[in-house]
């Protein structure tokens, strides 16, 4: 699925509280959105000034779907897509922080075959 992550540094001189993001997933040449998700990320704990928060991911509600490297790779379906990433703090109205690209990095690994230790070790006798 579709990822982006992200930190958020306090450039201010007052704590950092309330924030919520809402990051919008489509094809790079196409109008339409293919996915989102929102998150109300900095709650409790604010970010000081001069400090960044933890990691903050939103993956998209729509991915391309296969059971190898090869078939994600040839999924007509997995082409180069943007991310319009938004922000909200307390009552304001949603603020584009900016449009990004999204790598073509498949976070997946191959299952590994079952009971392979098992021929290996009767080989060995």
């Amino acid at each position: 699925m579709p990822t982006i992550t992200f930190r958020v540094k306090n450039i201010s001189g007052q704590p950092i509280n309330y924030l919520n993001f809402n990051a919008i997933f489509k094809f790079r040449d196409d109008q339409e959105n293919l996915g989102d998700n929102f998150l109300a990320a900095i709650r409790k704990q604010p970010i000081p000034p001069g400090e960044t928060s933890q990691v903050i991911t939103l993956k998209s509600n729509f991915g391309v779907e296969g059971k190898s490297l090869a078939q994600f790779k040839d999924n007509p379906q997995w082409k180069p897509m943007i991310c319009k990433l938004f922000v909200q703090s307390k009552g304001s109205v949603h603020v584009l922080l900016g449009e990004y690209e999204i790598s073509r990095e498949i976070d997946f690994k191959e299952p590994e075959p079952v009971g392979m230790e098992k021929k290996e070790e009767e080989k060995k006798d």
